[in-house]
């Protein structure tokens, strides 16, 4: 496969994807404030717009209104993170079945946010966390492999950090800020809404709270208008992520498979109500130090049927964890939380007392 070899040889990849808005207007996702700010209103994330990008030049300068025009972020890296990997779900044969059990519900660990060392499951993964802080990543890679794709940073207590391989993120440019109204409404008349009023003020509290009463919501910059916007979404696969696992060719092979698939496998359209996107076009560029891009030319069933044979060279040499459970435990949380705050406290009283 001529795309595999030009990718191992490469420094990354890069899929640039143009999107297209079903709506006029797209919703940036909402941020809570800074702890320093004083705010409970939300924050997105928004600069002023480069009117010499290279999206100007492809929409021929169309602009809103020549000024005011702003490029914002609309689904950031970890939001697609969190898009791509569940996506392995609909190639069984390339990762291993293993659900994780939550109080109220059981979902696949490719949808576990933050994998193995997610603290809600992290002690179900002493062992492999532990073997990999010591160099070894093959339990790791048995039992959670999209971790060395999506990264992992194991903070309660190995430390270990396994960066992101593959990275994107969805961009907007060249847009505008529109206000966004709503309001939710009851069936109680004005009447009805009166007579109870007194009642519950009695009581201290609200209609509202009860929804009973009215309660209109305005967003001076919920959205953004994209007539005449760009919108990008862009991955990118960094192949010296994944160096340091090239002396094990058949692990190597494995996880680079895994990139690849999540690098060019197309993902969930709708980033959130009023924003469904769909592809217009897009671009794949393989990358070589001191040298042009090369345009890629990925058949995405020939990349299947790689990694489908990587997967299976992998198991047949090291096996994948069997298909299993695996049960969160509140206590456990508990436990393990408590160590590591034990753990943290005894660091900073020994590092207190080794500066007197």
């Amino acid at each position: 496969m001529k795309f595999i070899e030009e990718v191992k040889a490469s420094q990354g990849v890069r899929v640039a994807e143009r999107l297209i808005s079903l709506h006029p207007y797209v919703k940036l996702p909402s941020y809570a404030a800074d702890k320093e700010e004083d705010s409970k209103s939300p924050k997105y994330v928004h600069w002023p717009h480069n009117s010499k990008s290279r999206d100007d030049k492809a929409d021929n300068g169309k602009r809103h209104n020549g000024n005011g025009s702003i490029d914002g972020l609309l689904d950031s890296v970890q939001s697609q993170g969190n898009r791509i990997e569940p996506l392995f779900l609909e190639y069984p044969k390339l990762v291993p079945a293993i659900t994780v059990k939550y109080p109220s519900r059981t979902i696949s660990l490719l949808e576990v946010p933050n994998r193995a060392a997610d603290p809600a499951v992290r002690y179900l993964f002493e062992t492999e966390l532990t073997a990999l802080a010591a160099g070894d990543p093959l339990p790791l890679a048995k039992k959670n492999p999209t971790a060395f794709i999506f990264g992992l940073y194991d903070s309660r207590a190995t430390m270990i950090n396994i960066p992101r391989a593959v990275a994107a993120d969805v961009t907007v440019r060249n847009a505008a800020f529109r206000p966004v109204a709503a309001s939710l409404t009851t069936p109680f008349s004005v009447d009805e809404r009166a007579d109870l009023t007194e009642t519950f003020t009695q009581i201290d509290l609200k209609l509202s709270q009860a929804g009973i009463d009215q309660v209109p919501v305005y967003n001076e910059r919920g959205a953004v208008d994209v007539d005449g916007a760009t919108i990008e979404r862009v991955v990118v696969l960094s192949t010296g992520m994944l160096e340091r696992y090239r002396k094990d060719v058949v692990l190597y092979d494995y996880l680079f498979s895994l990139a690849i698939i999540a690098t060019l496998a197309p993902t969930n359209s709708v980033l959130r109500s009023g924003t469904t996107l769909v592809r217009e076009k897009r671009e794949v560029e393989v990358f070589r130090d001191l040298q042009s891009a090369v345009l890629g030319e990925p058949d995405f069933g020939e990349v299947v049927q790689y990694a489908e044979k990587a997967a299976k060279h992998f198991a047949d040499t090291y096996g994948f964890a069997s298909k299993e459970e695996l049960v969160v435990s509140t206590d456990s949380i508990l436990s393990d939380a408590k160590r590591f705050s034990e753990g943290k406290a005894a660091k900073k009283q020994k590092k207190g007392s080794s500066k007197k």
